[in-house]
Formats: C-alpha cells, structure tokens, sequence
C-alpha cells in the first residue's frame, strides 16, 4: 500500500493506526540459559500464552499466542511495521535481545527417545509460500533428556527440492534439553530457506521423551540488543525509528529471546503499525 507523500507518512508515525503493549514473563534458573535461543511463544503474559502444538497447524494473527494485530482493509492488505520499543527487566547480569518473527507453522508430539525417523510433515506455507528466508527449528514444550545426541531432518528448500538432508544440530545436555529452548536447524549448503520438513532423526536417545517439535518462522527484525546488568527497573533500550520488513497479511508476530547468562525477566515491548 502506498503512501501518498512524507506529509502523509509523517502523519502516520506521529499518530500509529494500532499500538500495542506486550509484557512476557520469562523465568528461568541456573547457567543454562546462557549463549541459546529461546522461544517467547510459551511465556505468560500479554499477548496470552501460546498452545503446544499436536498435528501441524498453520499458524496465524487468531492463533492464541500471537499479537493478533488487524489486517489492512485495503490496498495490498499488509501492513508497515513502524516501531518496535523494548524495556527490559531483569533479576541477574545477562545480555540479550529479543526478535521479531512471524511464525508460520508448528507441530510438536516428537520423542527425544525415539531414534527412527519421526514423521513431522509441516503444513504448506500461506505466507513466504517460496521458502526464501524461512527457518526452521527444534521448538522443546516439554524437557528432554539431558543425554547429548544430534538431529537432523530431511527437508523440502526454497527451489523446491525434496529430501535435502539438514547438517546435524545438538540437542539433549546442558542447554539444549529445557522447555522454551529453540534449536535452529542449519541447512544444506547453498540452501536460504525452508517450504517443507517431512522428517527428524535423532542419532541416539536423550534418555527422557519430552515433547518438542519443530516451527517454520520468518525472522522480521534484526536482534534488538538489551541493556546488560539492569535489576530492578525498566529502560528503554531501542526504538527502529523506521520500517523492518511489511508484515504480510495474517502473520503470527510473537518473539524469540536470545541471552548468556542466568535470568529472571520481565520483557515488555510496544509495537506500532502505520497502517490497518
């Protein structure tokens, strides 16, 4: 959707169509959270707590867990993101940052005990339908054992090739086996995006079932970098002041954390969109 002229524009970033507040409650313990990718989609607070996922679904802006910002009624019915302002909150020393991502498909149920191929089957994509930029990940719902093994998963790229074999990723251990933990999967050489994942192996038993599965998402933002050291009281500690990619109609916004060190927190953010 275009915009007329920076009078225009300008009117839109003073007076933003939709704001929103966010507060995620994000608690863990002890030195394992340090130097890992967490998911927010789990996490209490505003927006409400995400489900855990059975047979893969198509996520989006209705999906309990989402943001659930309105579409744009008209022209190319997406919307430009204006603002993302994060304030952090913190019990211990950690630097962090936080993203934005539309998340696009999830499915959980796998078995951290389970060493054959397990079927995942991702639901097609509505958004990003070509892969390109799209990532995929081990999502953990409920803990693994803390036996340390690899995955891997058979794939489906952005050109549309079937049975690409993914290199292999850790899981189990210290850090890679607690709920919230994200496991990014780390593609085939050449490779810039995800359509599809039809299969994960694991190359032994972590020891303990679990529940996790695996999540399409489309990164949004850069990592936000948060304040290291605060306790005890906000701070603002970014605002983009600008446009991160258009968010596509129905997208599923919600955030990944990223940290070292052990933390308690509270992560608020308010997001601003131009358009509705």
């Amino acid at each position: 959707m275009a915009l007329a002229d920076y009078p225009t524009l300008k009117s839109k970033m003073d007076y933003p169509t939709q704001k929103f507040g966010v507060v995620k409650q994000f608690v863990t313990v002890g030195p394992s959270l340090g130097s890992y990718v967490h998911t927010l989609w789990r996490a209490t607070g505003t927006p409400a707590q995400g489900g855990v996922p059975a047979a893969s679904a198509v996520c989006d802006r209705a999906t309990v867990g989402a943001l659930g910002q309105g579409n744009p009624s008209s022209g190319d019915l997406r919307a430009w993101f204006q603002r993302l302002t994060v304030n952090y909150l913190t019990g211990s020393s950690s630097g962090c940052g936080v993203q934005l991502v539309d998340r696009l498909v999830h499915m959980g149920g796998l078995d951290g005990t389970n060493t054959g191929a397990q079927t995942v089957s991702t639901s097609a994509l509505t958004r990003y339908t070509t892969g390109a930029g799209v990532m995929a990940a081990v999502e953990i719902y409920t803990a693994v054992g803390s036996t340390p093994q690899t995955f891997t998963c058979s794939y489906t790229d952005d050109a549309g090739n079937a049975g690409q074999t993914s290199l292999p990723v850790e899981i189990g251990n210290t850090g890679r086996s607690a709920a919230l933990r994200l496991l990014p999967m780390s593609l085939a050489a050449g490779d810039i995006g995800v359509r599809a994942v039809s299969t994960l192996t694991l190359s032994g038993s972590t020891g303990t079932a679990g529940n996790f599965g695996v999540t399409l998402y489309k990164p949004l933002s850069p990592i936000i970098p948060l304040q290291s050291g605060v306790s005890g009281a906000a701070h603002p500690i970014f605002d983009m002041g600008g446009f991160v990619p258009l968010i596509n109609t129905d997208a599923c916004l919600t955030w990944l954390l990223y940290c070292s060190g052990s933390l308690t927190a509270v992560t608020a953010m308010s997001a601003d969109f131009l358009e509705s």
